[in-house]
């Protein structure tokens, strides 16, 4: 098996595990491919940076 292909693996199912878990919806017609995954996660990320951001205003 190839190294890169096992890395690619992991980081998909990495990106699924931790976007499930922050519940971060997926396309059911997504290819799961890795590029709407780190998009997903990318977006997912901004959103919670904001909302983190918009709490420490209210303060």
């Amino acid at each position: 098996m190839n190294w890169l292909s096992l890395l690619n693996t992991i980081a998909k199912y990495g990106l699924v595990l931790y976007l499930v878990s922050h519940g971060v919806s997926l396309p059911a017609d997504s290819g799961g491919e890795l590029e709407e995954l780190a998009a997903a996660f990318y977006w997912s990320a901004i959103s919670w940076a904001s909302a983190l951001i918009e709490r420490s205003w209210q303060l």
